[in-house]
């Protein structure tokens, strides 16, 4: 059942990597576009800043869970190296407990926000108003996203403690050579 939902979710991070790449791609030609007017036409194309700083906000929150999946997040490795097996699991399970109430968190005050935006059609000011409750709605469904990668997480760290078992993710450098390079 977990390998499915795992299946599922990283088909999932796949389509929303995506979004990020095509998301990135229209800020670099964009802006590209932009400056290349505005040195040879000394005119700017307008809503360049807006168009970036939009699509920042769906880069961000859309790869947080594909990140997660893959282990990227920052972890302070080098202290997993003389801390014991069991005691990495029971961490393990302690960050991703405060990670699901944290992102739960910011999830309900995020979904707040954007809907309060979305009733308002909050838009941006400038020559061109731009939306602003889009990017607020995918800042909840990155969340939403990385609430269930960090759930997941979760039930795979407490199936490997119950079954005593190695830790899901690498933990970091094996350093008890280290000395032998010195």
């Amino acid at each position: 059942m977990l390998a499915k939902i795992k299946t599922l979710l990283s088909k999932i991070h796949g389509v929303a990597l995506f979004v990020c790449g095509l998301s990135i791609a229209i800020m670099v030609v964009y802006g590209f576009l932009d400056v290349s007017a505005r040195n040879i036409l000394n005119q700017p194309l307008y809503g360049a800043y807006e168009i970036s700083e939009i699509l920042l906000v769906v880069v961000v929150f859309l790869s947080l869970a594909a990140c997660e999946t893959e282990g990227r997040h920052m972890r302070v490795d080098f202290v997993f190296a003389y801390i014991s097996q069991s005691l990495r699991r029971v961490i393990d399970i302690a960050a991703y407990l405060c990670g699901i109430v944290v992102c739960g968190l910011m999830i309900f005050y995020s979904a707040r926000t954007a809907l309060n935006s979305w009733r308002i059609d909050e838009h941006s000011e400038g020559i061109i108003a731009f939306p602003i409750y889009p990017s607020k709605i995918v800042i909840v469904i990155g969340l939403i996203l990385l609430a269930i990668e960090l759930l997941v997480g979760l039930i795979d760290a407490l199936m490997k403690f119950k079954a005593n078992q190695e830790c899901p993710r690498d933990t970091g450098p094996d350093i008890s050579h280290a000395s032998d390079q010195i």
